[in-house]
């Protein structure tokens, strides 16, 4: 069978025809570009439309990461041309077909590691249900989320979750070129990945841009989700005597990659409190022409001015952080037993039927949403999944009554 070819807006690219564990064909197209390369002077900008290419684009191949420490390797990997994102159907565009739901996830590591990488993130679990599945890579670390007070600088932070937003713009845009359905949307991350599914949320330039979402281990109120403002900081690392911003963003953008990637090590280690807020993460922005986020999200929340669409929250007891990764995605890091790929089968089906239509569902397992907020409905996910009310519910009253009797640094956000 020859290798397909599907025409997107910027262009025709090729991709690749693979199995799922159940021997069914699914086709992948990788490592294509949803933005211009964010080097040169874009380093550090909000990204900017994608170019048109000619000819036909080779996807057989992944893009590249982001320029972060490998995790499991240990070694220094990616590039700072790394905006690109991979797509995964089982059925070839043709005229007439129904169109899928999409599933795009966004990776976790904390801001500062993670990425796309098939060995982390293979299709071939999810795949084995209808949908399309989008996975895409974004900025981290400094050249994501350095922020510069100073509007007339034109760096006002939150480059990596504003790379999201404008992958979400793309699936939009072109997902129906793929049979995948641009209004039945679902956008699901664990980790930092959860987080940054809130902060689309919370976000007004991503709203319309999908429709349900699942946050899995990783909420935007987590002190960890949070970045500083530390340009000037990192600017002496690499040039001692540096005073202003415009000093230090003249330093930063023109250090060599690996230099730049050194000195945010070492503020990371002078910075890095595993309890608070990051050296580089997302933060409040001053309004901008490219703003993401200006407002705090307790504001936001409370007040309700946020894409209120449909959402799974988990909570785990016994399993181990990103745990449901492994029933997800297949890596290379865990070889699955035959026991694990029937417990898969279920958590997929939920998370897919979540998808089609809202109710993440099975023949056996039925999954009731919250409909009272003084009686927390739930699924306790086991061998034997069945419905509970009011989880933790002794650790709620007690924190509760914490906040009620503690006041709360909203301020915080915005350092």
């Amino acid at each position: 069978m020859s290798e397909p070819v599907v025409t997107v807006k910027q262009g025709q690219i090729k991709g690749h025809i693979r199995q799922t564990f159940d021997g069914e064909n699914f086709y992948e197209f990788l490592g294509i570009p949803y933005a211009k390369p964010p080097i040169g002077s874009l380093r550090f900008k909000a990204p900017q439309p994608p170019e048109c290419w000619t000819g036909v684009r080779d996807g057989t191949k992944e893009g590249n990461f982001a320029y972060c420490l490998d995790y499991f390797s240990g070694k220094i990997c990616g590039s700072e041309d790394c905006l690109f994102l991979n797509v995964f159907i089982k059925q070839l565009p043709q005229s007439g077909c129904t169109l899928k739901p999409v599933m795009v996830y966004i990776h976790g590591g904390g801001f500062i590691g993670g990425s796309s990488a098939l060995s982390l993130t293979g299709p071939k679990l999810i795949l084995n249900e209808d949908v399309v599945l989008v996975t895409l890579n974004y900025r981290l670390g400094a050249l994501g989320f350095l922020c510069i007070d100073d509007t007339s600088l034109d760096v006002p932070g939150n480059a990596g979750l504003k790379d999201q937003t404008m992958a979400l713009r793309w699936v939009k845009e072109n997902i129906s070129y793929f049979n995948g359905d641009p209004n039945n949307v679902t956008i699901f991350g664990v980790s930092a990945g959860g987080a940054a599914v809130q902060f689309q949320i919370l976000s007004p330039s991503a709203k319309g841009l999908f429709h349900k979402a699942i946050m899995q281990s990783g909420s935007a109120l987590n002190p960890w989700a949070w970045g500083q403002k530390n340009s000037v900081e990192l600017a002496n690392l690499l040039k001692p005597g540096i005073k202003t911003e415009k000093e230090a963003l003249e330093i930063l953008v023109n250090a060599p990659v690996a230099d730049l990637y050194s000195a945010s090590i070492k503020i990371t280690d002078n910075l890095l409190d595993s309890s608070k807020r990051r050296p580089f993460g997302p933060v409040v922005e001053k309004p901008n022409p490219t703003a993401f986020l200006t407002d705090n999200p307790i504001d936001i929340l409370t007040s309700g001015s946020f894409s209120q669409v449909p959402l799974i929250q988990d909570s785990s007891t016994g399993a181990h952080h990103g745990a449901e990764l492994t029933l997800l995605f297949d890596t290379q890091i865990i070889q699955l037993t035959d026991e694990c790929i029937q417990a898969s089968k279920k958590f997929v089906k939920m998370w897919s039927n979540f998808a089609k239509n809202g109710i993440p569902s099975t023949d056996d397992i039925k999954w009731d949403p919250v409909t009272n907020p003084e009686e927390l409905v739930y699924l306790d996910i086991s061998e034997n999944s069945q419905m509970k009310k009011n989880p933790f519910s002794r650790n709620v009253q007690f924190w509760n009554e914490v906040l009620r009797t503690t006041p709360y640094d909203k301020a915080s956000f915005n350092s």
